[in-house]
């Protein structure tokens, strides 16, 4: 499984796929880093490359209470 999976912890990336409806799977910390964990590795991989490349359009409100709701759910 975990070759078909994607492990992120970068928030504003978790974000991005989020909001592209990559399959959440689970949340998973070890020490005080939170890994979010997706399923199709390949597609949420394009996203992930697309968010760093700087080629992917957002929208700003979505994205942002996307990170907020992510923050609370880290810190609940």
């Amino acid at each position: 499984m975990e070759a078909e999976v994607l492990k992120v912890r970068d928030l504003p990336v978790v974000a991005v796929l989020i909001m592209n409806k990559c399959d959440f799977i689970d949340m998973e910390r070890k020490g005080n880093v939170c890994w979010f964990i997706f399923k199709k590795k390949e597609r949420a991989e394009k996203l992930q490359n697309a968010y760093y490349e700087g080629s992917l359009e957002v929208n700003a409100k979505h994205f942002y209470d996307t990170v907020r709701d992510l923050k609370g759910k880290i810190f609940s």
